[in-house]
């Protein structure tokens, strides 16, 4: 786009509220990240929402020293603040994670009802699964339970 040749700051704006978007579209991972922060048990919401965070920060301050270098008229440092920016990790980082878990979710829902015939349905899943409650849902739906294939 023409109007983002020379325009450093422009381009660090655009590329500021296109990776606020995706925070904001995917902030489960951080109210999810952060809540097990604050309760001393994180998990793996917590390491990608310190992550995309960092990123995020540290890319906001590179965009202001680089708006303040710019004012100054230092090409210099200007160009120095452009290779900080690290929006785009924060974007990954949430947008990667995020196919991740829709891929692992549907795995999940593929093998845990593989096949169903007339009351009965057989359950095929790799994980540890506790048998007794499996029965009892598997029963307690209407359906003959036969064991875990």
């Amino acid at each position: 786009m023409a109007f983002f040749d020379g325009n450093h700051v422009a381009m660090g704006l655009y590329q500021l509220l296109i990776a606020g978007f995706i925070m904001v579209i995917n902030q489960k991972f951080f109210i999810s990240g952060f809540k097990g922060l604050i309760y001393r048990s994180p998990n793996m919401d917590t390491l990608v929402a310190l992550g995309a965070t960092a990123s995020y920060a540290y890319s906001v301050y590179a965009l202001f020293a680089m708006t303040g270098a710019v004012m100054e008229g230092n090409a210099d440092k200007v160009m120095y603040y452009m290779d900080q920016f690290y929006f785009e990790s924060a974007a990954t980082i949430l947008t990667l994670i995020t196919v991740g878990k829709t891929l692992e979710a549907i795995d999940g829902i593929e093998s845990a009802v593989a096949s169903h015939e007339e009351n009965m349905v057989t359950i095929t899943n790799s994980k540890d699964i506790d048998e007794e409650l499996i029965k009892v849902a598997i029963t307690e739906a209407g359906y003959e339970y036969e064991g875990i294939a």
